[in-house]
């Protein structure tokens, strides 16, 4: 039995950092920061936003984590950026709008990294995929954990679409796949009237 935890970058996220955890870890974007705070390594990272390469680089070196310690999953546009690294699979974008049940073709990137990053552990073939830290409190006021004020405000303007995708997500997984997902801490996934599909 396989269980994927998917580290995202609410506040809440460390709520699902346990060291006896035997499952798998999957962190999002900046997800490194919080384990290395925990002395855990992040074996498997999906980095879907480029500028946790480019411009946000610097959180890692000053928080002295090495991308190189973490099997690095990234959309295949970032090739050039991403040479000194060791360990990168490139996974193909598939455009925004859909979900694959099958990481291995490519992944649609939503309007979430945590988007990506739920198809992403479906490779894992696990039982149950835990989402942590993975809230959408953005319109609430709440931040990132890394960040002193609310975040970037495409999230603002896009923050149904993220709720609903992710609604919609854990409804074909479960029922296409039969793998339980479940948001751990308090999302408005869970919070927010269930759509119809």
């Amino acid at each position: 039995m396989t269980i994927v935890r998917i580290i995202g970058n609410a506040p809440t996220a460390a709520d699902g950092m346990d060291p006896k955890f035997k499952g798998v870890y999957l962190g999002v974007n900046s997800a490194p920061l919080l384990f290395k705070a925990r002395g855990m390594r992040c074996d498997h990272l999906w980095i879907q936003d480029w500028r946790f390469i480019d411009e946000k680089g610097h959180m890692f070196k000053e928080a002295g984590v090495d991308l190189n310690d973490s099997h690095l999953y990234v959309c295949s546009y970032f090739r050039r950026a991403l040479v000194p690294y060791r360990q990168v699979s490139f996974v193909r974008s598939l455009g925004r709008d859909g979900f694959s049940l099958h990481p291995d073709r490519g992944v649609f990137e939503g309007y979430s990294a945590a988007y990506g990053a739920l198809q992403l552990a479906l490779g894992w073939k696990p039982t149950r995929v835990e989402l942590y830290g993975v809230d959408f409190s953005y319109s609430l006021g709440a931040n990132r954990f890394y960040q002193t004020r609310v975040g970037w405000d495409l999230d603002l303007h896009v923050h149904e679409k993220q709720i609903i995708g992710m609604q919609k997500a854990k409804k074909l997984i479960e029922d296409k796949l039969g793998i339980e997902v479940a948001f751990m801490t308090d999302s408005l996934v869970n919070t927010l009237i269930p759509i119809d599909t």
